[in-house]
């Protein structure tokens, strides 16, 4: 397992956005078993900051539905992880036969704190799609999305959303959809 050196500005406070967020009215719909299979994920990390990637189908009005949780090869620490460029290429030749493209990223902090570090928003994978943070290492229980980081990046800032903008923005899809299961950490 490779390690990351460690990184001062990964806990530094951001500044505040300089306009409101916008809530727009596309909806990113991700089946109960998405939620299921990325906490399941996270959770396997230990004390080790980890990340997963939601990738689907997006509609002429920017709405999403997941359609596959991608675990890229990545490098994990405490406080932080790390896609090299490499594993953003594997899931990309991963879900382009799908026609599938990233919709989110989702990442576990070590704590209840779940608004981006500084080094969350440098090293977002796109500024077109949401960014989800689970606290405790994903040990996150509860009613979605309460407890969780909902990210949105607009005007070159990540905006964590209220938990009611979050609601309506990732709106969970039960039934029995099949979600596909894509591991790149071998």
């Amino acid at each position: 397992m490779h390690f990351l050196p460690d990184d001062e500005d990964s806990l530094e406070w951001r500044p505040r956005p300089s306009e409101p967020y916008s809530r727009p009215q596309a909806v990113l719909w991700v089946p109960v078993q998405a939620v299921e299979r990325t906490i399941s994920v996270l959770r396997r990390y230990v004390r080790l900051e980890a990340a997963c990637f939601w990738y689907g189908l997006r509609d002429g009005k920017e709405n999403g539905v997941v359609k596959a949780v991608v675990v890229p090869l990545q490098a994990n620490r405490w406080g932080n992880y790390h896609i090299p460029s490499r594993s953003i290429s594997a899931m990309s030749a991963a879900t382009s036969p799908s026609g599938w493209v990233c919709l989110a990223q989702v990442h576990s902090h070590p704590s209840s704190f779940v608004e981006h570090s500084s080094y969350d928003d440098e090293n977002a994978s796109s500024q077109r799609i949401l960014s989800v943070v689970i606290p405790n290492y994903g040990r996150w229980h509860g009613r979605w999305p309460t407890g969780t980081g909902v990210h949105e990046c607009q005007n070159n800032y990540w905006y964590q959303l209220s938990d009611a903008d979050a609601a309506s923005r990732i709106q969970l899809k039960s039934g029995p959809e099949q979600v596909t299961f894509i591991d790149l950490r071998k």
